[in-house]
């Protein structure tokens, strides 16, 4: 039997790299989708997350703030 305090939240953490500036507008207008082959010779549409935070070599030129998105 479960109570309230056995109960384990479970969800899956995501990370987004990026400039401060686009940070900014993030807080403001929320997330949009972008579309582009992102590496592959298909064309694609959305937010592109990663499942580990990437270090400053690996992520996005100019990535100088992350958002750390918690999916239930």
């Amino acid at each position: 039997m479960a109570t309230a305090n056995s109960i384990v939240a479970r969800f899956i953490r995501v990370y987004y790299a990026t400039s401060s500036e686009a940070a900014d507008a993030i807080e403001r207008h929320d997330f949009s989708d972008s579309r582009g082959t992102h590496l592959s010779p298909e064309d694609f549409s959305g937010v592109w997350v990663v499942d580990l935070p990437l270090d400053p070599d690996e992520g996005a030129p100019g990535s100088a703030a992350f958002f750390i998105i918690n999916i239930p």
